[in-house]
């Protein structure tokens, strides 16, 4: 279902002065500290866990990290994708290309790269990914 050529394009169109890296394990400690990616890689107790079973990548602006994508969920064979960006660099073509790294690592490695859009931004992200809408469904949030 996924188009390598077109994915790999969205990854060659990030603007000048951000960079898409793997999470290590400098990286898999960092996220938990930012509000906005607190998480990313939660549901893995250590980093070997992590690369035993996920894997990931995050966009850098310098030295700061503003995008990731990982698993929120995996199981034998599959993740189910989260991403997220610092507001202030949204509508940038940034996540699509941290998604589409992610996705072709997945691709690479036999596991299915599940996305559940859980808000219109999140379903228009995953269509020009080159997902195909399966059903819809009604997500609550909880605030707290």
């Amino acid at each position: 279902m996924f188009d390598k050529n077109k994915l790999g394009s969205h990854i060659h169109k990030l603007p000048a002065g951000y960079e898409i890296v793997p999470i290590d394990e400098c990286v898999f400690h960092e996220l938990p500290k930012h509000d906005w990616a607190e998480y990313h890689c939660s549901q893995f107790a250590t980093f070997d866990e992590f690369q035993r079973y996920g894997l990931g990548y995050v966009v850098k602006f310098g030295d700061e990290l503003i995008c990731a994508a990982s698993p929120y969920a995996y199981s034998d064979g599959m993740i189910d994708v989260q991403i997220d960006t610092v507001p202030a660099h949204q509508r940038k073509g940034i996540a699509t290309a941290c998604s589409a790294s992610l996705i072709l690592s997945c691709m690479d490695r036999g596991i299915l790269p599940y996305w559940s859009a859980d808000c219109d931004e999140s379903r228009h992200l995953a269509e020009k990914l080159g997902y195909q809408l399966e059903k819809e469904f009604i997500c609550y949030g909880i605030k707290s």
